[in-house]
């Protein structure tokens, strides 16, 4: 037993069970990470009842997130976007990308930013022509002959 309340009875008959769960990013590959599943022995309610699962569930979210940070960028290096490229059209610092790529400081925010560029990869060369209707379509005609 534990000093955990049934939400639904306030029982504090509690059995929790520790089990393994995935949690990914989207697009990204799935991360376990453990999780506490308790039961009221009372009323058979099931659940996080002290919310402890998700600190563990944001954990495995960024890890995958960072994974998949450092893949995208792996992929956008073989249609010749370097970091330097990625970093300019991205608006960001010089260097971002690199370490990003080593997995230093992969911010959060970069996630959905590679999620983008991993489902539309050719948005990055379209940004570097800025964007024009010309550009647009030719960019998206060259990815779709490969």
């Amino acid at each position: 037993m534990s000093d955990l309340t049934c939400p639904a009875c306030n029982s504090s008959k509690i059995q929790t069970v520790k089990v393994v769960r995935t949690h990914r990013a989207p697009l990204g590959r799935p991360k376990n990470y453990t999780a506490d599943v308790n039961t009221c022995l009372e009323c058979g309610e099931e659940g996080d009842f002290n919310s402890e699962n998700s600190k563990e569930m944001k954990i495995a979210y960024l890890a995958s997130g960072v994974e998949l940070v450092r893949e995208t960028i792996s992929e956008l290096r073989k249609h010749d976007m370097s970091p330097a490229f990625l970093d300019r059209v991205l608006g960001l610092e010089r260097g971002t990308i690199a370490k990003w790529e080593s997995g230093v400081d992969v911010p959060r925010e970069a996630i959905p930013i590679m999620q983008f560029l991993k489902a539309f990869p050719w948005i990055a060369e379209a940004a570097e022509e800025g964007y024009t209707h010309e550009a647009v379509a030719r960019v998206i005609r060259s990815y779709l002959l490969l």
